[in-house]
């Protein structure tokens, strides 16, 4: 629907941004919109990158539950899940999370979020005999906003804050993949600091049900990361919103 009304959607943010939030507040029709990414690497605000447990051969649930032992935030390209079997049967050699953290504390406490979208530039697509894997976005707690460990890889959420499931059949290798948040992921967003999300795989990893195991093969997908150059193709938030009164003031002071 975005892409499908996009022109009309132009029209409505450009006069909530050049006109109503600069002349009269009450005109606003709830399109501005904000767009922030992660820092790259680590030691600024925010963080993007990969956890996971690794080099092990255990039933779905040990590896599903058991505490990672890997973890980075420095790489141009990382996987946003992967399921990896071992050659024992029904067990599994590794199982890949991924966290992101944006800096949303440009929104104030009175902004009405109405829409939000997050999106993942793919970079590569890997899907073996293990079922019918998907993609989508939960909750994250890391220790920190700005740096991952290995103790990160059990933050993740187990509730979906998008409706759609992304196939790993039909991730873009080219293009973004956007996950429209539910109302979950709108709430998830801070209005005041950090907002924090993870990358899970849907069906097997997020509920806890066993993949269809096959002898060492692999399911995964792979996304650019803040740490290529510029932001082109780093993960992104969408957020449309109306601004607060504080803001609304501000705005309008700014303009006197």
């Amino acid at each position: 629907l975005f892409y499908a009304f996009y022109p009309l959607w132009w029209i409505f943010h450009q006069w909530d941004m050049l006109i109503a939030n600069r002349f009269q507040s009450a005109w606003n029709l709830g399109f501005d919109t904000l767009t922030v990414f992660p820092d790259a690497g680590t030691g600024a605000t925010t963080v993007d990158g990969r956890v996971w447990r690794e080099v092990v051969s255990e039933a779905w649930t040990t590896i599903r539950t058991s505490a990672g032992n890997n973890a980075s935030a420095a790489e141009a390209e990382t996987r946003f899940c992967r399921i990896g079997s071992s050659t024992t049967t029904d067990e599994y050699q590794d199982l890949m999370r991924s966290i992101y953290t944006f800096d949303t504390s440009s929104l104030d406490l009175g902004a009405n979020i109405t829409a939000a979208t997050i999106s993942f530039f793919g970079a590569i697509t890997t899907q073996d005999a293990l079922g019918d894997p998907k993609a989508n976005v939960v909750s994250s707690t890391p220790a920190s906003n700005n740096n991952l460990v290995n103790a990160d890889y059990g933050q993740l959420g187990t509730t979906k804050l998008s409706d759609t499931d992304i196939d790993f059949s039909v991730w873009s290798t080219i293009d973004y993949n956007d996950l429209v948040l539910n109302a979950l992921g709108r709430d998830n967003i801070s209005k005041t600091g950090i907002s924090r999300f993870g990358g899970r795989e849907a069906t097997y990893d997020i509920t806890g049900t066993a993949p269809t195991w096959s002898s060492d093969v692999v399911a995964e997908v792979i996304s650019k990361t803040a740490d290529t150059a510029g932001t082109a193709n780093d993960p992104k938030l969408v957020i449309t919103y109306t601004p607060g009164t504080a803001k609304r003031n501000l705005l309008l002071m700014d303009i006197g």
